[in-house]
C-alpha cells in the first residue's frame, strides 16, 4: 500500500464522519468566496453553469438536497477533499 493510498483512506473515513450538512455549508461557502473572488454576481455564475440564480443561492446557503448529497459521493470517490 501507498502512502498516497493510506492517505486516501484516512482522508476519506473522516469524510464518513462529516456530517453532510455540514460539508454543504462548507462548500456553500467556499463557492461563495470563489465567486466573488471573481466579481461574478450569482446570476453570473448561474448563467455559466445553466441554472438560475436561485439554486446558486442555494448552494450557498447550504440548502441543497439530493444533488448535493449525490455531488458528495462523486467527490468522495475522486478524492476531492470538502475543507476549510
Amino acid at each position: 500500500m501507498t502512502s498516497d493510498s493510506l492517505s486516501y483512506g484516512i482522508w476519506y473515513a473522516y469524510t464518513q464522519l462529516m456530517d453532510n450538512s455540514e460539508r454543504k455549508q462548507m462548500l456553500g461557502k467556499a463557492v461563495a468566496e470563489a465567486r466573488l473572488k471573481m466579481d461574478f454576481l450569482q446570476r453570473d455564475l448561474a448563467w455559466a453553469i445553466g441554472t438560475d440564480q436561485s439554486y446558486v443561492w442555494e448552494i450557498e446557503s447550504g440548502r441543497v438536497g439530493d444533488g448535493f448529497d449525490r455531488l458528495c459521493g462523486i467527490a468522495d470517490v475522486l478524492g476531492i477533499q470538502v475543507r476549510t
